[in-house]
This record gives C-alpha cells, sequence and structure tokens, in this order.
C-alpha cells in the first residue's frame, strides 16, 4: 500500500521513521508482537517447547529494520569468520555439506581420521540474553546509535501466541533477537562470531592437506558440524562450545543421537572403523553420544554417514532426492487442468528445486536422472502427451522439458564455481581447492596453477571425466 502512495508519501514517512528514532519514541503497537507456533518436522505436536516461534511485527518497524540491519551487515563482513555461511551473500548450506564431504574423501585418499562434532543449540534464537547481545556489539564495533535505537525497542516489549482458540493473553518478553525480525539473523551471526572465535584459538581443526589450511568449524546461522584430525581435538572444541554457549546464556541439546553428537572414524589395513573406546564429555558430566557404523546425521537437510563409508555416503541422499523427484512429477502429472506447457514448466520447477539444491553437495549419477525421466515419459504418456518415441519429451533440443541430468550437472558445477570464487579461508573454497590440487597432481600436474593447467596429452581421459559423470567414482 505504501509503495503505490507515491515519492511525496515515501518521502513524509521517511522522516517521519526519523523523527521517530531521534527521539527514541515509539509507537506502543511496535512493541506488541505476535508469534506463530510452526509445527517441526520430527517432534512431537504436543511439546510446545520444540515449536518454532515465528514473531510477526508492524510493517513500519519492518521497513525500520531493514534501514538498521545495512549497518549489522557491515559489521558483521568485518567480524564474522568465514566459516559462517547462513545469511551470509554469496554463500549456502550446500556449500558447507560438500566441504564435509570432501574431508571425509582426503581421510579415504590418505587412510587418515575423519573427526567430527555436531552442534544442536536449543532455541537459540529466543535465547539470546539482551545484556551479552550488547556486550558483542560493542566488542563487534556496531556504531552505538544502532545499539541505542535497538535498547529503546526492546524496552516494555510484550508478545502473544496465535492458538486454535484466539490469541494468548500478553506476556513480557526478556531476552531473544526475535525470529522473524528482519535484523535477528544478522545480529545472531556476532553471538555465534564469539563461539567461532574461540574454536579457532583453541583448538588444531581439520587441515586440507593440499593448501595446508585447517577448517575447524562449518556453521549455517547456528547448525555447527565441528571438524577435526584427532579425538582430544574434537574433546577440547566440545568443551569450548560447551563454555561459550554457557557465558552466552544458550544451552547444547542432547537427545539420542539427532541433536548434539560427534563421530570418529580412523582407517586401519585398508578399512575404515569406528574409534572405540573414548567417551566424550561436556564440562557438566553430560555424555555426549557417538554416531557409530550405518548412523547418520542430517545435517542441513542432508544425511551424514561418519566418513567414507566404502563410497556409500552419498546413497541415502540420493535415494531421497529421487524420491522426492518422483513423488513431484506424478502429482503433477495427474493435476488434470494443466496444458503441456503448464506440466511441463510445473515438472521443471518441482525437480529443478530438488536436485538443485541436494546435487550442489550429493553426486545425482546418470542412472539417477534416468530413473526419474522413466517416471516423466511414464506420466506423460498415460496423459497422451507422448507418443511411443520418447525423444517427443524432449523437443526443440530440450526447451519443453529439460531432463534431470541437466539440473544435477548444473547444480554441481555452480557449486564448484561459487566455493573457488569464495573468501579466502572459506571451508569451502579450502576443501574445493585442496581437492582439486590433489586429484590433478596425482594425474602429473606439477604447477603452481592448477586451475590453468592444461594436459593435452590426457584430452580424453579428462573429457570422460568432465562428460561422462560429475565424479569419476560414480
Amino acid at each position: 500500500m505504501l509503495r503505490a502512495m507515491g515519492a511525496e508519501m515515501h518521502r513524509i514517512f521517511w522522516e517521519t521513521l526519523r523523527d521517530m528514532v531521534e527521539a527514541q519514541q515509539f509507537p506502543e503497537e511496535w512493541n506488541q508482537w505476535v508469534a506463530m507456533l510452526a509445527m517441526k518436522a520430527g517432534e512431537d505436536p504436543k511439546d510446545l517447547g520444540r515449536r518454532r516461534d515465528l514473531w510477526v511485527q508492524c510493517h513500519a518497524y519492518k521497513c525500520l529494520m531493514r534501514m538498521i540491519t545495512r549497518g549489522y551487515d557491515e559489521v558483521g563482513e568485518r567480524v564474522v569468520p568465514g566459516s559462517q555461511a547462513g545469511f551470509t551473500k554469496g554463500m549456502n548450506a550446500p556449500g558447507q555439506t560438500l566441504a564435509a564431504r570432501l574431508q571425509a574423501e582426503q581421510a579415504m585418499m590418505e587412510q587418515g581420521m575423519c573427526v567430527r562434532g555436531y552442534i544442536d543449540i536449543q532455541t537459540f534464537f529466543p535465547a539470546v540474553v539482551h545484556e551479552v547481545q550488547w556486550a558483542c556489539e560493542k566488542w563487534a564495533g556496531v556504531p552505538p546509535p544502532i545499539t541505542e535505537v535497538m535498547k529503546a525497542l526492546r524496552t516494555e516489549l510484550w508478545g502473544r501466541y496465535e492458538t486454535a482458540y484466539g490469541l494468548s493473553r500478553r506476556f513480557p518478553i526478556n531476552q531473544g533477537t526475535g525470529q522473524g525480525c528482519i535484523s535477528s539473523p544478522a545480529r545472531s551471526k556476532l553471538i555465534l562470531a564469539v563461539m567461532q572465535r574461540a574454536v579457532s584459538k583453541l583448538c588444531t581443526g581439520y587441515t586440507f592437506t593440499t593448501w595446508g589450511r585447517a577448517v575447524p568449524t562449518l556453521m549455517f546461522a547456528d547448525d555447527t558440524m565441528l571438524l577435526g584430525t584427532n579425538v582430544a581435538d574434537m574433546q577440547v572444541a566440545l568443551e569450548c562450545v560447551w563454555l561459550v554457549s554457557k557465558i552466552t546464556g544458550n544451552r547444547l541439546m542432547v537427545k539420542k543421537k539427532t541433536k548434539t553428537a560427534w563421530s570418529a572414524v580412523v582407517w586401519e589395513d585398508g578399512v575404515e572403523k569406528d574409534v572405540e573406546g573414548w567417551t566424550m564429555r561436556f564440562p557438566d558430566g553430560e555424555i555426549i553420544p557417538q554416531l557409530t557404523e550405518m548412523e547418520t546425521y542430517k545435517y542441513l537437510g542432508t544425511p551424514m554417514r561418519c566418513g567414507f563409508a566404502a563410497g556409500d555416503g552419498q546413497t541415502e541422499m540420493r535415494r531421497k532426492c529421487v524420491a522426492q523427484c518422483k513423488k513431484a512429477v506424478w502429482l503433477i502429472g495427474n493435476m488434470q487442468h494443466l496444458t503441456v506447457d503448464q506440466m511441463a514448466g510445473a515438472m521443471d520447477a518441482a525437480i529443478g528445486g530438488t536436485v538443485g539444491y541436494y546435487g550442489r553437495s550429493t553426486v545425482i549419477r546418470r542412472v539417477d536422472a534416468e530413473e526419474i525421466e522413466t517416471v516423466r515419459i511414464a506420466t506423460l504418456r498415460a496423459r497422451g502427451y507422448l507418443g511411443a518415441e520418447t525423444a517427443q519429451a524432449y523437443d526443440d533440443h530440450g526447451a519443453r522439458h529439460r531432463h534431470t541430468y541437466t539440473h544435477a550437472a548444473a547444480a554441481l558445477v555452480d557449486q564448484i564455481d561459487r566455493a573457488m570464487a569464495g573468501g579466502q579461508g572459506e571451508p569451502a573454497r579450502v576443501a574445493v581447492e585442496s581437492a582439486m590440487a590433489a586429484t590433478l597432481m596425482r594425474l602429473g600436474c606439477r604447477t603452481d596453477d592448477p586451475v590453468g593447467w592444461e594436459p593435452t596429452w590426457l584430452a580424453d581421459e579428462l573429457s570422460c571425466l568432465l562428460y561422462t559423470s560429475p565424479s569419476p567414482r560414480d
């Protein structure tokens, strides 16, 4: 509505916001928040504490937050380590997953240890203590006027929950950044940066050999994976995270092997084995569960095995991706009101969205793509849109339907390109550069610029690797 009112009204609105900020006097309605309790997958719906509270605020408040958040973003670019990919321009979740996969592959190639720790901070956003947040902002160098405005907006803050019986009684909100608030991601990264820096100073991390650089943490918002080359270093890292979390008012959640956990595998005589005889504990004595054998941990939506797992580390994720795509194609194909062009667009959007995410860190093979295409062809033929020749589905050089393998190859290539274009020290860049350099060295490269290496005598072999499959092992 405001956008349609024209430039003059925009100017008046901006001047009004400016005057309120200067006087630090804001409408009472801005401090009346309403929360929607969203369900979390796999959680008990009766346990309200495990629901995600998404707070709804006034439109004018959000406009002001967009202006203020720019200041937090500028500070975050200076002080937040490159291992934080959440809410960061040019970075994404699959980049962190890709780095973890390359860790397991390097451990396999070098017959070394692959140690990981998975951190789950219980109700992170609602649990941030205001006094700690103000201290972190001062340490990070946030301009004092910005912090003062946020302090004024957090005074006399009230909330209500949306329920099936209407709104609850209002209650005071004395902590938290407000999940759903525009400034919340940028502000929360400042607190998480304290934990990142502590782990980086006290722990070795996992060293990607070719470049000789260590990566101690992979983070996407508060979803954290710790990397290590030995179990003792991982114990220190877990204790460090626990202590910093206590200081900042947060709590690490341990629930079976689905929240905070750890894993460690070692290669002996060419066989990958779980590390045994070691019990991880937090400083308060709480035991941290260990993942072993065939167990997986879902990190950023991707099931992760403990190590290389004899090459089966990506199998579960492939099956999940293929199943989701086949289901989507079948559902879209049974929507009777869609035309052939609408159906083609919907199928490509569904496949592209699924493969475009999971395929960035999990290699979707040609055989997997063909399994999805088989369902697409059968669905189109059942609707009468396809005759005996399956090539009709990809007429005009694929203009009507894009083959699934096209999505898979594009996703993986784009993710590698993003990693190579990342900043110095970013985990995805370190892992990808190290893996590429190690692979090219095995092929005979001995230059200081492996990316620019052009082995014309290996043209046939390299063409096979590039165009037959995104991964030579597949």
